[in-house]
């Protein structure tokens, strides 16, 4: 019984932590949304992390959230294996793209790939950026609680990168049992592997 109040409690704090960071994305101008998401791809494609990989995920931006069109096509450029999600019911699934002409409004408007063709699982890919509501420095992550990151992830830690501008930072946030650690953060100020928790250069 202690656990389940427990998890009602982080549910809880979850909700509540949404809320407040939403209301902070809300008055994200589009001014700084442009300027912090060009640095956030250049630290991208500048890593090390992005150099080696040969398989690359990303997620297709809303307008809040750091830009990927940028690194979308820099990915297809480079000659990588790009995959994007198609979300069918609860499940997301890992797509290759070839072509961003293929994409079409999907899951919340958000353009996915109109056919599914060559997919690949969350242990497949070398690079997975993810999305976020806000993150902490420490690699905890807050989604917008559909679940479908830590599902398609199942436990995957290693070779995932948040996304996430300095705005949208917090110091802690809760986490549930099924939520997946990130292995590294990118903003606008740079992108670190995260550690044990204590406070980095980027929260400040």
């Amino acid at each position: 019984m202690a656990w389940g109040v427990i998890q009602m409690d982080t549910a809880m704090q979850k909700r509540m932590l949404r809320r407040e960071m939403r209301k902070r994305q809300a008055v994200l101008s589009p001014a700084y949304i442009r300027s912090a998401g060009e640095r956030i791809a250049a630290a991208v494609l500048g890593s090390a992390l992005y150099r080696e990989a040969d398989t690359v995920f990303l997620y297709l931006s809303t307008p809040a959230e750091p830009p990927t069109g940028l690194l979308l096509r820099r990915a297809l450029a480079d000659g990588k294996k790009v995959f994007v999600p198609k979300c069918v019911g609860r499940e997301m699934l890992a797509v290759r793209l070839r072509d961003p002409e293929a994409l079409r409004p999907g899951f919340m408007g958000i353009p996915e790939p109109a056919e599914i063709g060559e997919t690949a699982s969350g242990a497949e890919l070398d690079l997975i950026l993810v999305p976020c509501l806000a993150a902490s420095p420490d690699g905890r992550r807050l989604g917008h609680g559909g679940g479908y990151y830590d599902r398609f992830l199942s436990g995957r830690r290693e070779g995932t990168l948040c996304l996430c501008f300095r705005e949208m930072l917090c110091p802690e946030i809760p986490m549930e049992d099924t939520d997946v650690f990130m292995s590294h953060l990118a903003t606008e100020a740079g992108l670190k592997e995260t550690g044990d928790g204590s406070l980095s250069p980027l929260a400040e």
